[in-house]
């Protein structure tokens, strides 16, 4: 995906939506660089569609296709692709392009993709839109990892030890607080122009700010009387 195929798909999103839906549609996105565009605005300005960006790190949370589409798809890939390799007579050794591309439609074929992303999209919260999905979504990331209680194994802790006290390397200097990078989020925001100008204008203070530290280097090239000098001293 990039920009220009991204717009494109834009008018396709916008065309294949019934009439009948209410105006302006909402389209729920990635962090994708190739959502980020002037010209990507403009489109959804004239097709009606407001642009909503996915909280950071958000995806295996929030995203219907994470959550239902691609991990079944996924494991019926691995599962085709697991039979090809172990057969007994005339099992592959490796896989060709060909193969691979009759591997994935098969497995899209049998896959029921429709059903899926409807699933995908109820278990997530977007649509039909519930606040109580989207929390139970973040309750179980919240859950994950193991209980304070629950001490190390004997060979993990001893891992710790050789990497915190054999294998790390000596801690960097300290950078000056007062030159540490901003970012802009755009997690949880709705695309802009002015979002757009927002991040633009950070590229280019930060732009500046290492021309400015350039110009304060000076090289310091020895002269011809100076090589002279210190060869008779």
């Amino acid at each position: 995906m990039n920009t220009d195929l991204f717009e494109v798909w834009l008018q396709f999103f916008a065309g294949v939506v019934p009439d009948s839906v209410q105006r302006p549609l909402v389209l729920i996105l990635d962090r994708c660089a190739s959502h980020y565009s002037a010209k990507v605005v403009d489109a959804a300005a004239h097709f009606s569609i407001l642009l909503k960006f996915l909280p950071p790190t958000g995806t295996h949370l929030l995203q219907p296709l994470n959550i239902v589409v691609f991990s079944t798809l996924k494991n019926k890939i691995r599962n085709l692709i697991g039979e090809l390799v172990e057969e007994e007579d005339s099992g592959y050794a490796s896989i060709s392009k060909e193969d691979a591309i009759a591997v994935v439609g098969v497995a899209w074929r049998g896959t029921k993709i429709s059903h899926n992303i409807e699933r995908g999209f109820k278990a997530c919260g977007p649509y039909p839109l519930s606040l109580d999905k989207m929390g139970s979504r973040l309750d179980a990331f919240a859950r994950n990892g193991a209980p304070r209680h629950v001490q190390l194994a004997a060979s993990l802790q001893m891992r710790e030890i050789v990497h915190d006290e054999v294998l790390t390397l000596p801690a960097s200097p300290r950078k000056d607080s007062s030159t540490k990078r901003k970012r802009v989020s755009v997690g949880d925001r709705l695309l802009t122009h002015d979002l757009l100008q927002e991040l633009g204008a950070g590229k280019a203070k930060r732009s500046s700010g290492a021309r400015k530290k350039s110009k304060h280097v000076q090289l310091c090239v020895p002269t011809w009387y100076d090589i002279m000098e210190s060869v008779l001293v």
